[in-house]
């Protein structure tokens, strides 16, 4: 008798050589249950790791999308600073060319009075 471990099911479901074919039928049907169960059983594990690979995943995924996060808002927080360091450097700036064009007048003015006292009166 042939092991039954190394039987395909078509070998264990043609195999009706012996006297009492009822009863190897019927643990035929009970060895095909056990594949069956060890199957399912294979698969339920396979499911399980499937889905703690994914959950591994969703949590570094979710690590990296944070990380991202803060390097965005940091990002964000510099651009913002940025941006009011050249706010008011532009009204420094202004402020240094305003007083600028106010004493070249001023200047220009005082050249103006003293070439007009220089002149010789008629």
């Amino acid at each position: 008798m042939p092991n039954w471990q190394d039987m395909s099911p078509d070998e264990m479901l043609n195999d009706l050589s012996e006297v009492a074919g009822q009863l190897r039928i019927a643990r035929f049907d009970r060895i095909l249950q056990h594949r069956s169960t060890l199957a399912v059983v294979d698969l339920t594990k396979t499911i399980h790791r499937v889905g703690q690979l994914a959950q591994e995943n969703i949590e570094r995924l979710r690590s990296d999308y944070q990380k991202a996060a803060q390097g965005q808002e940091k990002q964000q927080k510099t651009l913002v600073w940025l941006t009011a360091v050249i706010a008011a450097a532009t009204i420094a700036y202004t402020v240094v060319t305003w007083e600028s064009v106010a004493a070249m007048r001023e200047g220009n003015a005082i050249q103006q009075r003293l070439l007009e006292a220089q002149k010789p009166r008629a």
